[in-house]
């Protein structure tokens, strides 16, 4: 970021910005941080451009997100954060509120699946599995948290902002460390995850317990019945950016 502010300012103009693509503004701006800070971490892929997970195809809903966070754990692969890019010139509140939607209902997919999965986790444990939602905006990205809290009831909360540094005042103003922060709070997120995923994958209850009381310690949970499906008629992502 330094090398880019003190030597290729120009690419930091709006003119400048106005003219990118989202593919660009990936390329240029946010690919190679996020790549550079995740890529000691070897469960973790980054995938890049519109891309359908499993998980919605196999729900019919041919969302196409511009960034999947896919972890790989217990021999399977999850996906653990996602969100939307939206050019510089489409900062607008349909785009915003569209794209915000669209990440949202893809990420109750991923968390229904991830409790689904669990055979080992409580119920009154559900709320505590969360998902980073990734909104990026020009220079801008938001991050949300979603959770589900109680049977059928989904919240979604800001949880931080950070942006691409393009002035010195936000140099001065620890722009960078608030960039960097926003990485780690992503980072903290997932590494939670995995750890619950890891945990709630295996009976750790008392085997003696079991045997004394006559329960069945090895009878996996079912919480299908708190989620709801995503019913939503979600029209296939077909658009492509014109030149301009």
């Amino acid at each position: 970021m330094l090398e880019r502010f003190a030597y290729s300012q120009h690419l930091l103009e709006d003119t400048y910005l106005e003219a990118c693509s989202e593919e660009s503004l990936v390329i240029k701006f946010w690919a190679y941080p996020f790549e550079q800070f995740f890529e000691r971490q070897q469960q973790l892929f980054l995938q890049w451009g519109e891309t359908i997970s499993p998980s919605c195809k196999n729900s019919h809903l041919n969302m196409k997100l511009d960034i999947r966070i896919i972890l790989s754990t217990q021999g399977n692969a999850y996906d653990a954060g996602m969100g939307e890019v939206a050019k510089v010139k489409a900062q607008t509140a349909s785009k915003f509120y569209g794209d915000k939607l669209k990440s949202a209902l893809a990420s109750k997919i991923h968390l229904n699946d991830i409790i689904c999965s669990l055979p080992y986790l409580p119920p009154d444990k559900v709320n505590s599995i969360v998902l980073p939602v990734i909104q990026i905006m020009g220079l801008d990205c938001h991050v949300y948290t979603l959770r589900l809290v109680e049977k059928h009831a989904y919240l979604i909360q800001d949880a931080v902002k950070f942006s691409f540094p393009r002035s010195l005042q936000q140099m001065r103003d620890n722009g960078i460390g608030e960039y960097i922060s926003g990485l780690h709070a992503i980072a903290e997120m997932i590494d939670k995850l995995e750890n619950d995923i890891n945990g709630y994958s295996k009976n750790t209850a008392d085997k003696i317990d079991g045997l004394i009381s006559k329960k069945n310690a090895n009878k996996k949970s079912r919480l299908a019945y708190l989620t709801s499906p995503v019913d939503f008629c979600w029209e296939s992502d077909s658009e492509t950016e014109e030149e301009e």
